[in-house]
């Protein structure tokens, strides 16, 4: 060794320890007044282990440094190769941006034009339904004038010749839906009115045919169905108050003598006679007999009473529903059996022959009276107004004009 590391250990040597108390330190200076042991301990011991612990200590840097060194060095590496990866990964998003980018300003270059060329498609499209507008609004304009001037050119006599047919059609309508014979007579007589206003001798064959229909209107029976209905009711709501008929009681047989057996004789006996036969012909007038195969059984009670009355009452209403559908033959039935059920099961007084008598009368009206129609008249007529059109050109229709709504 050098001459400074025998220094150093010769002033190891010398120095005490760092971790003696003070209380060591004391007994130490206390054992100086007692003589020392000889050491064991050589110069050339210390010597040497100073010697071994220097190599240790260079050996471990020799080696430690490298190391170091080399794993800084792989740190170093790796973060590099972390800022590496993230630098490559910003520079693909930068990449992908600019293209995003680019894109975006192709597509707003192309915009301008594929908004006009949109537009001008739109305008286009506009412009041809604007047109198709118009010349349908042209041609319904052509077909209008065409009309006016038809309507302006037709005469007096167009015009009445129109109004006739209207008011004839409107005559065989109610003849055929309404069976009303009154209101079509009306309506006949004005059309021959009109027709004779025209004085046109090409008409004679109309008001010859429509002349046979007005008289066989006249002829026609007018049925009152109002009025018979109403009558129907009335009968209806009276039957409550007819008396039923009472139970037979037995009497004695009054016999009247008979004139072709009298005696021939004259004499006080005879006018006696002849007196009391006249008296009971007198009242026989005011006594109804009615003859039955058997006897009327007496009412048992109040509900068989109410049946009697209910059965009246459901022939009468039927005989009303015959009436407004016009079924001569179920409302002439109705009637004939109600008055039969009348004067079979109802007690004869004022009333009741005044119910019977008008069920008689009810049943022998005829409620749906054969009814002339004026479709001769009616078509002579519409010929007629043809034939004047086809003389007229201006009556004659466009073409398509028949399709114009």
């Amino acid at each position: 060794m050098t001459d400074n590391d025998q220094t150093n250990d010769t002033t190891q040597e010398s120095t005490p320890p760092a971790d003696k108390t003070p209380a060591d330190t004391t007994s130490d200076r206390a054992d100086k007044g007692t003589p020392k042991r000889p050491s064991k301990k050589t110069p050339a011991n210390k010597s040497g282990r100073a010697r071994r612990w220097g190599w240790l200590l260079l050996v471990l840097i020799c080696v430690g440094l490298p190391l170091a060194a080399g794993y800084g060095v792989w740190w170093a590496w790796q973060d590099l190769e972390q800022q590496r990866e993230q630098l490559t990964a910003l520079q693909q998003r930068l990449a992908e941006q600019s293209q995003a980018l680019r894109q975006q300003d192709r597509t707003l270059d192309q915009l301008p034009g594929q908004l006009s060329s949109d537009l001008r498609a739109d305008v286009q499209s506009a412009q041809r339904g604007q047109a198709e507008i118009i010349s349908q609004m042209e041609q319904r304009l052509n077909r209008v004038d065409r009309r006016l001037s038809a309507i302006a050119s037709t005469d007096r006599e167009d015009w009445k010749l129109a109004e006739a047919e209207y008011l004839l059609r409107l005559a065989n309508q109610r003849l055929v839906l309404e069976r009303d014979s009154r209101n079509a007579l009306a309506l006949a007589e004005t059309t021959d009115a009109i027709l004779r206003d025209l004085g046109d001798a090409d008409l004679l064959p109309i008001r010859r045919a429509l002349a046979r229909d007005i008289q066989a209107l006249k002829l026609a029976d007018q049925v009152d169905r109002e009025g018979l209905y109403l009558r129907l009711l009335a009968l209806n709501e009276q039957v409550p108050t007819l008396p039923l008929v009472e139970p037979m009681r037995s009497t004695p047989d009054n016999t009247v003598p008979d004139e072709a057996s009298a005696e021939a004789n004259t004499g006080p006996w005879a006018t006696i006679k002849q007196s009391f036969a006249r008296l009971v012909e007198r009242i026989s007038g005011h006594i109804r007999i009615r003859h039955h195969d058997q006897p009327i059984a007496a009412l048992a009670d109040p509900r068989e009473q109410f049946i009697l009355r209910q059965q009246l009452q459901l022939m009468l209403e039927q005989a009303q529903a015959a009436l407004l559908r016009e079924q001569t033959e179920l409302y002439q039935s109705s009637l004939t059996r109600a008055a039969d059920w009348l004067e079979q099961h109802y007690a004869l007084n004022p009333q009741t022959e005044s119910a019977l008598s008008s069920l008689r009368e009810l049943a022998a009206v005829d409620i749906a009276p054969e009814l002339p129609d004026l479709n001769d008249a009616l078509k002579l007529l519409e010929v007629h107004i043809e034939q004047q059109h086809r003389l007229s050109p201006d009556f004659q229709r466009a073409p398509g004009e028949e399709s114009d709504s």
